[in-house]
């Protein structure tokens, strides 16, 4: 999946790097760790999260590595009432990519990509490529482009 996440870049026209960090399989919160091991702030490092909306509905949702998710927000961008966290195995039929590795890029199926508006002001961020260990360094406006992303405020 890796390969799609590069060609879908390189076809953008976009600036972007392709990073790796070290990944630690046992480690919880793989996005500060992905900070930490890369030397970056936090603020500029964001999880991808793979979201289900009543049930029925993935939205993926990025956000700042050290934020939590505003689920009530999540759900009230698409009109549902209750959004929660998809379980790993159904988030990985559905975009093809492992848990700690998912990427707002190159998903299999299509679904709604929101960006918390917070990394709309800075200059660029790291956001997983499609591995665990890889990431792209990009401008967040850029990535909203790519993906039909709207910055909203789903993060708390």
């Amino acid at each position: 999946m890796q390969e799609t996440v590069r060609e879908i870049l390189s076809e953008s026209g976009f600036s972007y790097s392709i990073e790796t960090y070290e990944y630690n399989p046992q480690g919880s919160a793989i996005g500060v760790q992905a900070a930490k091991s890369m030397g970056q702030a936090e603020t500029n490092v964001a999880k991808t999260l793979i979201i289900e909306v009543d049930k029925k509905h993935p939205v993926c949702a990025v956000l700042p590595a050290h934020k939590k998710t505003n689920m009530e927000a999540i759900a009230a961008l698409i009109d549902g009432k209750k959004a929660r966290m998809m379980n790993a195995e159904k988030s990985t039929q559905m975009t093809g990519f492992q848990s700690g590795g998912t990427s707002p890029l190159g998903v299999f199926k299509l679904m709604p990509v929101f960006i918390a508006q917070e990394l709309e002001q800075i200059t660029s961020m790291y956001v997983n490529a499609g591995g665990r260990g890889v990431v792209v360094k990009i401008a967040p406006q850029h990535l909203a482009q790519i993906t039909s992303a709207k910055f909203v405020d789903i993060s708390i």
